[in-house]
Order: structure tokens, then C-alpha cells, then sequence
């Protein structure tokens, strides 16, 4: 069981063993109380994450973990980086990031992805990084980055 602080504004659980991350070890009155702003699971064994950890996160970082695909978590209207570096991700689906209006920075490379799907990042207005480099792209509709406008 967590204790903490109602402070706690980052959680750091990098560099473990963690194979599925469930927001559920805390408990939702406590969740509720706290300024979690961003965490940070980088360098786990990551292969599922319940949907509910991105819910009012702005700043996810799940680098170097073994995720197939991110359909399984649900990407909250508040986030704005989220980093997927070196995991096993396959493509990129047409709703990955229909809620995540405020993302602005988005890493998703070294991960084994050879389709983006027609308007995956429709919803994306605010986008000005994207990463999709080391991968293994071959498919990606002519429209996909028309409303992303703000990449530098």
C-alpha cells in the first residue's frame, strides 16, 4: 500500500519489474486528493497498463517497457508529453489520441511501428514534437499530418 503526501506531484517506478500497471494499488479517495501531475515507468517489464493510470496525468513516460500496443490505455484529455521510446508498439491506430487534445510532445521512437493510420493524430492540435524515428514505417496515409501544424 502507498502513503503519501497530498503534495506528491511526481511517482517515479523506474527501473523495476513491473509487468501491468493498475492505478487501482491506490486508493481512489486518495487518487482524488492528490496533485499527481506526472509519472514515470520507464525501464520496466511493461506489457499492460489499465486505462485508468493516464486519466489526469499530464506527463507519461513508459520508455523501454514491453508494450505491444497502447489501445489498451486510454490517453486523458490533460496530456501533454507522453514518451513510448523503445517498446514493441506495431502501428499507430486511427483513435490512439482522440482524447489527448493537449498533447505536445510525443515519442514514439525505437518501437517496431510500420503503419500510421488516417487521421491518428487528427485530434491533435497543439502537437510541436513528435518522434517517430527507428522504426519500421512503410504505410501512412498523405492526409495523416494535415492538422498537426505546429511541428518544428
Amino acid at each position: 500500500s502507498f502513503n503519501y503526501k497530498r503534495e506528491l506531484k511526481f511517482l517515479n517506478l523506474s527501473n523495476n519489474k513491473i509487468k501491468v500497471f493498475d492505478v487501482s494499488i491506490f486508493h481512489r479517495s486518495l487518487l482524488k486528493k492528490l496533485k499527481l501531475n506526472e509519472i514515470n515507468l520507464n525501464n520496466n517489464n511493461l506489457v499492460y497498463i489499465y486505462h485508468n493510470i493516464i486519466k489526469d496525468i499530464s506527463i507519461v513516460s513508459l520508455e523501454n517497457n514491453n508494450l505491444t500496443e497502447a489501445l489498451n490505455f486510454h490517453f486523458h484529455q490533460n496530456l501533454t508529453s507522453l514518451n513510448l521510446n523503445r517498446n514493441r508498439l506495431k502501428f499507430i491506430g486511427s483513435e490512439f489520441f482522440n482524447h489527448a487534445r493537449k498533447l505536445m510532445y510525443l515519442r514514439m521512437s525505437n518501437n517496431l511501428i510500420t503503419e500510421i493510420k488516417n487521421q491518428s493524430f487528427f485530434f491533435i492540435n497543439n502537437l510541436k514534437y513528435l518522434d517517430l524515428s527507428i522504426n519500421q514505417l512503410e504505410n501512412f496515409d498523405e492526409n495523416t499530418f494535415n492538422s498537426v501544424n505546429r511541428l518544428t
